[in-house]
């Protein structure tokens, strides 16, 4: 990497994370070396366990691409769990006792933009100053003169991060709930979890994962109450659905409810 582009990654330091406008101010050229210098400060003896996970905007993938390039030309090993919330990388670096991992998120900044947070063992944060101080290659080739690790791991760790949650929430009896996760992947977790509980009453909004999508509309639609005779207005792509718990039968719960150490009660 020139000494100009090094420049150009220490101007997007956010916080522990970088954050730029993907395409411009943050390019995958960039983001390969970047990770190669993440995984050689968290992994400098080489061969260490990755985890990428990314959100739902529409540079994150090829974000992703790039940033498993670079951690595995320093012979690294990587799991693409594809796409996720950042507690939820978080979390599968901590219980699976990865040597680190990094997510490829924009948190609330504008769908143009992206960025890179990064974490050690037991998802410890990772300052990126700390990363481009360690960044010593100039260019691409310097970069794969030595063998790229060619496995690429996937997992899928949703249900089981969902039966993690289950863990730590206290079983009701009926609960009304108006949830609006902003098109982002927090909508298929809560989904993963909240099935198998009973009685929920939920008005759903931005459900849909979308890099660039209005949320509601201003118009409102009447909906019968859920309680009494009266009424309540809502935004219209609000819709109203009855979740259950697996089954009344704690006997024929499925599989994920009664196995330890994720029952529930």
């Amino acid at each position: 990497m020139s000494r100009s582009a090094a420049r150009e990654l220490s101007n997007l330091i956010e916080g522990y994370g970088i954050l730029g406008e993907a395409g411009h101010s943050l390019r995958c050229g960039m983001v390969i070396p970047f990770a190669r210098a993440f995984g050689d400060v968290v992994s400098p003896d080489g061969d260490g366990t990755f985890a990428i996970g990314y959100d739902v905007r529409a540079s994150s993938p090829s974000l992703a691409e790039a940033a498993s390039l670079g951690l595995r030309s320093g012979g690294h090993h990587v799991t693409h769990i594809g796409a996720c919330t950042t507690p939820q990388l978080e979390w599968y670096v901590a219980s699976t006792g990865l040597r680190g991992g990094l997510m490829i998120t924009g948190g609330c900044a504008p769908p143009q933009h992206n960025g890179l947070r990064l974490y050690r063992q037991d998802a410890v944060p990772v300052a990126a100053a700390e990363v481009l101080s360690a960044l010593s290659i100039d260019d691409l080739n310097e970069l794969f003169a030595q063998a790229c690790n060619p496995v690429l791991h996937q997992d899928h760790p949703l249900q089981a991060y969902a039966a993690f949650l289950r863990r730590r929430l206290e079983p009701a009896n009926f609960i009304k709930l108006c949830l609006d996760v902003g098109n982002g992947l927090a909508g298929a977790e809560f989904e993963a979890v909240m099935a198998h509980y009973r009685q929920l009453r939920l008005w759903r909004v931005g459900f849909t994962p979308a890099t660039w999508a209005r949320r509601w509309t201003p118009t409102a639609t009447v909906w019968p109450s859920p309680t009494n005779a009266g009424t309540q207005s809502l935004p219209t792509p609000w819709a109203a659905y009855w979740l259950w718990r697996c089954t009344n039968s704690t006997a024929a719960r499925c599989a994920c409810c009664t196995t330890p150490p994720y029952a529930t009660a």
